[in-house]
């Protein structure tokens, strides 16, 4: 073989491989193409080499608060088209960017008795809310109970994806605000200097929840003390506790004066036959009045005994949370020989003592 047939020879391999190498190339872009995923949030993207003609839904993705809608491209023109896996083929290359819409939470809406305008709505996610204010004839509305405990905002920004929230009217036969003064108590600390005193009393607040033939049950607006139901940690009714001696002696006689005991009326147990001047709610009493709301402050002087915010213990999780303050307080119900706090929960130990009077407003002169 001369020098010119191995020149012709060479070129022949090399235009052969390169025809074999083209052909590969082609071939590869032709067969399979990139698919970029990018989720629209925290700068998530996903890419993957798929087969020409793939068509195979890949897993929907999550996000917390929104409702995945779809993988979309863009079109020459510049329109977002959802590429629909079902029907469509893979034949180039995509980038496919994810949709979403917010998660929509119903609420839904019981006047008790009232008139509301709106029976339901849909929040989306991520959005302002505004609740509506239903009216009832004779009686204040004060808000809007929700689960576990907690009154609900009348707006606010909602960022919780629940599928629905159930709230319930509470009312009142007295404007919101109210408060009647009788009465003191030990609550506040006093101070000589850097000096602890001892402590201070200061006028109890009452709150009015209700009126019977004319007179005004009333409750403390806070739990003024920290103690057993009775002294001995026995399971005893109310007629047999000591709490409520207590609360019918020294606390009735040292707490208010001699006006202020005048205007005081008996208050009458139907199922246990007690009479008292001062007493606790039972518990089906602190559910109707307060509806899920029944959670309230305390004073210092009851911290100071023990009295704890139970969030933590109750796994309360709601975002309204930081709003409201979660303390005990005991009722005067027996339950399976467990005495039961307002919140539900039942013991024989201590709890937060919200005392409750009905007074005759006649006789309390300029109040």
């Amino acid at each position: 073989m001369n020098k010119q047939e191995r020149i012709r020879l060479i070129i022949g391999v090399l235009v052969m491989a390169a025809v074999f190498f083209a052909v590969a190339a082609i071939g590869w872009t032709q067969n399979e193409f990139v698919i970029n995923y990018f989720y629209g949030f925290d700068g998530k993207c996903d890419t993957v080499i798929v087969k020409k003609g793939y068509q195979k839904n890949p897993l929907e993705p999550g996000r917390y608060g929104y409702v995945f809608d779809g993988w979309y491209y863009l079109d020459k023109e510049g329109n977002e088209i959802l590429f629909d896996f079902e029907v469509e083929r893979v034949t180039r290359n995509l980038d496919l960017t994810a949709h979403w819409k917010p998660f929509e939470t119903e609420f839904i809406f019981d006047p008790v008795g009232g008139d509301c305008d709106v029976e339901s709505m849909l929040v989306p996610y991520g959005s302002e809310f505004v609740l509506p204010a239903p009216t009832k004839k004779g009686y204040y509305f004060v808000g809007w109970g929700g689960d576990k405990g907690v009154s609900w905002p009348m707006e606010g920004y909602w960022d919780d994806p629940l599928v629905a929230v159930h709230l319930k009217a509470c009312w009142s036969k007295f404007k919101p605000g109210t408060v009647y003064v009788l009465g003191e108590y030990e609550q506040t600390k006093l101070y000589d200097k850097d000096v602890f005193l001892g402590w201070q009393k200061q006028p109890i607040e009452w709150i009015p929840v209700d009126k019977i033939d004319g007179k005004y049950l009333l409750i403390a607006r806070d739990a003024l003390d920290y103690m057993r139901f009775d002294s001995e940690n026995k399971s005893v009714t109310w007629a047999e506790c000591n709490l409520r001696e207590w609360l019918n002696g020294e606390f009735y006689n040292t707490a208010f004066t001699e006006e202020e005991r005048a205007a005081i009326c008996d208050f009458t147990d139907p199922e246990l036959g007690t009479t008292d001047k001062v007493f606790l709610l039972s518990l089906d009493e602190s559910k109707l009045i307060f509806g899920l709301d029944r959670y309230v402050d305390g004073t210092d002087y009851a911290k100071s005994k023990g009295l704890e915010d139970i969030r933590n213990s109750l796994e309360i999780t709601t975002r309204f949370d930081e709003h409201y303050i979660f303390y005990p307080w005991y009722t005067r119900t027996l339950l399976d020989g467990l005495v039961f706090t307002a919140h539900g929960g039942g013991g024989n130990s201590y709890a937060g003592i919200r005392p409750a009077i009905l007074i005759d407003p006649s006789k309390l002169s300029g109040r």
